[in-house]
């Protein structure tokens, strides 16, 4: 009989470093799966670095005109 294991896992987001919330559940064969979603922060950053290269992008194209 297989020993039961039990692990604590820590998840932190690659860019920023702050913990993120790990969603497990039962995968392939029984093992665990973590699915996680990347930090507000992070998100927060990402949408306003869009937006401000799509308003310099558009600035840039309208005085090409």
């Amino acid at each position: 009989m297989m020993p039961d294991i039990t692990v604590d896992v820590d998840v932190y987001c690659a860019r920023c470093g702050d913990v993120l919330q790990a969603e497990s559940k039962e995968g392939y064969h029984g093992a665990k799966e973590f699915h996680v979603e990347p930090c507000e922060k992070c998100l927060d950053a990402a949408k306003d670095e869009g937006d401000d290269e799509g308003y310099e992008r558009g600035l840039k194209d309208s005085e090409d005109e």
